[in-house]
């Protein structure tokens, strides 16, 4: 079973029941109550994925 794109991008810093808190260089990046987020569907298709590195600290999922 492979990995969806919110769940192995390195833009994401944690994930919620629907929203995905992102890091401001995220393209699909929205700011809500002073935080960014992004919903998992706009994630699924990122096209400007990037995948995140094996030396990345581990995220934090809600």
């Amino acid at each position: 079973m492979s990995k969806e794109n919110y769940e192995t991008c390195a833009h994401i810093k944690s994930i919620g029941q629907i929203a995905v808190y992102v890091t401001p260089s995220c393209p699909q990046a929205t700011q809500i109550k002073g935080h960014l987020v992004s919903s998992k569907e706009r994630c699924r298709r990122c096209k400007v994925f990037k995948e995140r590195s094996d030396g990345d600290e581990q995220r934090n999922f809600i």
